[in-house]
């Protein structure tokens, strides 16, 4: 979680979010989506899991119940998402796979996390910003 001073990333401080993924998880996981979806195409889109992450602080199976995945709240920030094919990430073969570069922009901070093989590296900057790395 990344914080400022003592608040929390809220999705109502977000500008955009800016994904960048290899083509196997670009090909698979992005694409814009459009009201309404089913829970299938919410369990396998980027852009509602990071969105319903960000505001419920998890994505686990309610949050991909029908009444949640229709909730305005989410629909209002999933518009600011968006993922591009990173060539880079390819070229590390089967370590690359998974690779994604996760850009937050805050209207008063820019906020860059990285997922490289699923360990959670972030940098943040601007004022009273804390850095911190999940258990993972």
């Amino acid at each position: 979680m990344v914080t400022c001073g003592k608040h929390p990333l809220r999705a109502e401080d977000i500008e955009s979010i800016d994904i960048e993924l290899s083509h196997a998880v670009y090909h698979h996981g992005w694409w814009e989506l459009e009201r309404p979806i089913t829970p299938i195409a919410a369990q396998m889109n980027i852009a509602y899991a990071i969105a319903v992450a960000i505001i419920d602080g998890e994505a686990m199976v309610r949050q991909f119940a029908p009444q949640r995945i229709d909730s305005d709240d989410v629909w209002d920030l999933i518009p600011r998402i968006r993922a591009h094919h990173q060539p880079e990430f390819d070229k590390a073969g089967s370590k690359g796979r998974g690779m994604t570069r996760l850009r937050v922009r805050l209207s008063v901070l820019s906020i860059t996390s990285c997922v490289v093989w699923g360990r959670l590296t972030m940098s943040a900057s601007g004022p009273g910003c804390v850095k911190t790395h999940p258990p993972f």
